[in-house]
This record gives structure tokens, sequence and C-alpha cells, in this order.
């Protein structure tokens, strides 16, 4: 689960980093051409909270699956495999 919330944690921080480099970016040109300045990022707590359960339900969800196909497995097989 540690590794499915840093994951999520990294990812939405990226995520919002790039946007801001992006609105940077967008806001040169804009600013440039006498427009002013653009913010393309909108950061709803509701949205923040979402991709952080939306990565531990898929790390759970990863997990359960060879946990569940190891218990059909006897230890000795699977050491044999090995």
């Amino acid at each position: 689960m540690a590794l499915g919330l840093w994951g999520g944690i990294i990812g939405f921080l990226g995520g919002f980093i790039a946007g801001k480099l992006i609105g940077l970016v967008l806001s040169f040109f804009s600013i440039f051409k006498g427009q002013g300045i653009i913010d393309i990022t909108n950061l709803p707590f509701v949205f923040v909270l979402f991709i952080i359960m939306l990565s531990l339900t898929v790390e759970v969800l990863t997990g359960i699956f060879p946990a569940k196909r190891a218990t059909s497995i006897s230890a000795l097989d699977a050491l044999r495999y090995e």
C-alpha cells in the first residue's frame, strides 16, 4: 500500500508541476502577444483525494490477485519452481 500511496503522490505532484510549467510557457507567449497571464491548473481538494484513493485501490487490487494465487500453490511446489 505504501508503494501505491507514494506512486499516487509522486504522479500527482509530477502532473501538477508539468501543468504549472506548461502554464508558464503559455503565459510567456500570451504576455508577448499582449494578453496576460494564463493559469491552466485547477486543483480541487476532492480531485486530490480521488487520485490518492484510486492509486491505493489499484495497489490493493494488484496485490490481492497474486496473493490468492500463491495460497492455492503448496509451499514445496513453489520452492521447486523457483
